[in-house]
């Protein structure tokens, strides 16, 4: 079976104060194994500040179950001070991967997620 790659590329999404959002997702199909890997962009929209960071991982999808295989791990964090609280994360929901991002107090930052898909 070949693996097939995709690069899926958000919107910008954005946080006020300590809301969690969907800032990048991915839908699956039963049958397969996929890597992800998200590169996440946040930008305080007053101050400019930023964060940035790469979220790599695996799941797969058995019988529309999408499960997350091992830990999401961290490829880098490159992050502001002021950006230091927020958090991004990845999780399986349904059957779609989905990386969240969760703002800080008192700031908005605009957030964009460029996802590759990879299955097999």
């Amino acid at each position: 079976m070949a693996v097939r790659t995709q690069i899926v590329v958000t919107d910008v999404q954005q946080t006020v104060v300590l809301v969690t959002v969907t800032c990048g997702s991915y839908t699956t199909t039963a049958g397969r194994a996929y890597q992800f890997e998200a590169h996440v962009l946040g930008r305080d929209t007053t101050t400019g500040d930023v964060f940035e960071c790469v979220r790599y991982g695996g799941a797969r999808n058995i019988a529309t179950v999408l499960t997350l295989v091992g830990a999401v791990r961290t490829l880098t964090d490159n992050v502001d001070a002021s950006l230091a609280a927020c958090v991004v994360t990845a999780d399986a929901s349904g059957e779609g991967i989905r990386i969240r991002c969760t703002g800080i107090a008192l700031q908005t930052v605009e957030w964009m997620t460029w996802l590759t898909i990879r299955t097999n």
